[in-house]
């Protein structure tokens, strides 16, 4: 995710929403912050002009 106000840089939140799938795990790669979803939704904050790079592990696998 990333914050695309480059030009007028102000805090952004993210609204990440899983429809069939469930999460077991979210964890911000960089700075090591975990987060849940709630309701299938994930409100997720991001720094001023900046970016998150989000590791999900699922409940289980995809199918085709």
């Amino acid at each position: 995710m990333v914050d695309g106000g480059y030009i007028n840089p102000q805090s952004a939140l993210a609204e990440v929403t899983f429809n069939t799938i469930s999460p077991k795990a979210i964890k911000d790669i960089l700075a090591g912050d975990e987060f849940t979803a709630t309701n299938g939704k994930l409100n997720v904050q991001l720094p001023t002009g900046g970016f998150r790079f989000l590791d999900i592990t699922l409940d289980k696998p995809l199918t085709d």
